[in-house]
């Protein structure tokens, strides 16, 4: 199977060089970096989520790509998750790493509230702190390193990008995905419950416990990889 790997907001494909690395043993994979991140080219103007969905679609068509697994972390996630719905012929499994998908409504209201904050002037500001703060405890250096590169991004790219997911309510989507579906958390409040409930076809695994943050690839990378081992290996429609 074809597994297509997709970084969050800010990110590179570097940052899923372990499960690359390992799922290439089994699988064909691709990292693809979102548009105007890492090597990849910025869209014209600015990139807003149902760009950036239009813009992966049209490379993975343009590498023949069907029936691939999609895994996305964080806004990666958010991008396969609405790709999924969108083109269906192009996933045949969904991965969403730690992505800020929330099916309560107090947890969609807590992610819309920061909408403001986007929009304001010290953005640039609010995104550090947030992706400081959502890192987690472990790997210091690791985390100044990846926020570092989130903050170099441009802000074409991410801007309105951000924006979109915040404001997004996840839950038409989540419910209309028609694939095997996994839900990783790792930190972000998305309650598995509610979410089987929305949609049956979603499983989810908790890797709360190891204290991992927003990125368990990178800190916990033997573990993720493992969760997407077993994921790709169950069975299909």
């Amino acid at each position: 199977m074809d597994v297509v790997l997709l970084p969050g907001l800010g990110c590179d494909t570097g940052q899923f060089r372990h499960q690359e690395r390992a799922l290439a043993a089994e699988h064909r994979v691709l990292a693809l970096d979102l548009p105007g991140h890492g090597d990849a080219a910025p869209l014209p103007g600015t990139a807003t989520l149902d760009a950036v969905v239009g813009e992966v679609a049209g490379r993975l068509d343009a590498r023949g790509l069907r029936g691939a697994a999609l895994v996305g972390h964080s806004t990666g996630g958010v991008v396969a998750l609405l790709l999924a719905v969108a083109r269906p012929d192009l996933v045949a499994r969904l991965a969403l790493l730690d992505a800020n998908v929330p099916v309560t409504p107090q947890a969609l209201a807590a992610k819309r509230s920061r909408v403001a904050a986007v929009d304001g002037p010290g953005w640039h500001g609010v995104l550090v702190e947030a992706m400081t703060s959502a890192w987690g405890p472990r790997e210091p250096a690791q985390r100044d390193a990846v926020v570092a590169g989130i903050a170099a991004t441009p802000e074409a790219a991410v801007r309105r990008l951000w924006r979109d997911v915040l404001a997004l309510d996840p839950r038409p989507a989540l419910e209309a995905v028609a694939v095997p579906a996994l839900h990783v958390r790792s930190s972000r409040d998305v309650d598995a419950e509610a979410l089987w409930r929305a949609n049956p076809r979603f499983t989810s695994v908790d890797l709360r416990a190891l204290r991992a943050g927003h990125w368990p690839h990178l800190v916990e990378p033997g573990a993720v990889t493992a969760v997407l081992r077993s994921f790709l290996a169950g069975p299909g429609d």
